[in-house]
């Protein structure tokens, strides 16, 4: 392993791949918004009484179904790429775990602790691992209509490991400058 493949470099690509599964997550947010707004425009078109113009209203609906499928289809393919996300994060884990397996085969590349870097990559693993399993759920249980569209969107805006994880952090980082002060 040269240089480039130091465990700093799988640190900092472990992070760059996080900021993606983010970035995807934050994307696909906007489109369960869009989809809850549809399904409520959808709930508004059906309350009504029926117009002089069924055919009319039957239009309305199917143009509301279809953008909701399509805003469906973006939520897929940005649910695809965050499991590329985690399947590229799991890769890592392997590349550090080379490195620690064949130590001698590294002297003198410049890194950081090996160890850290395994348990890092292995924290964000789980964690994005966990939030993905959690989408797929929640993906799972709308197109079976065991939740509503409302209830779909505010599930899929949370990352409760994510945020989990980012409050420990701030702790740890607390209790460290409290020990300096």
């Amino acid at each position: 392993m040269s240089a480039p493949n130091s465990t700093l470099s799988l640190l900092q690509r472990a992070d760059s791949l996080a900021q993606t599964f983010n970035n995807h997550h934050r994307s696909s947010t906007s489109l369960t918004s869009n989809i809850a707004q549809l399904a409520s425009q959808q709930s508004s078109v059906l309350a009504y009484p029926p117009t002089p113009d069924p055919a009319q209203q039957q239009h309305v609906l199917a143009a509301l179904q279809e953008s909701i499928e399509g805003a469906l289809s973006g939520v897929r393919d940005h649910l695809q790429a965050m499991e590329g996300v985690v399947e590229q994060l799991k890769q890592l884990l392997f590349d550090v775990d080379l490195f620690l397996s064949n130590p001698g085969q590294y002297a003198g590349v410049s890194s950081f602790d090996p160890q850290h870097a395994l348990a890092k990559i292995s924290d964000l693993f789980n964690m994005y691992q966990t939030e993905l399993i959690s989408k797929r759920e929640l993906l799972a249980d709308y197109t079976c209509e065991e939740m509503d569209a409302n209830a779909f969107a505010a599930g899929w805006a949370e990352m409760l490991e994510v945020n989990r994880s980012a409050e420990e952090e701030i702790g740890d980082l607390a209790d460290i400058l409290s020990k300096m002060s």
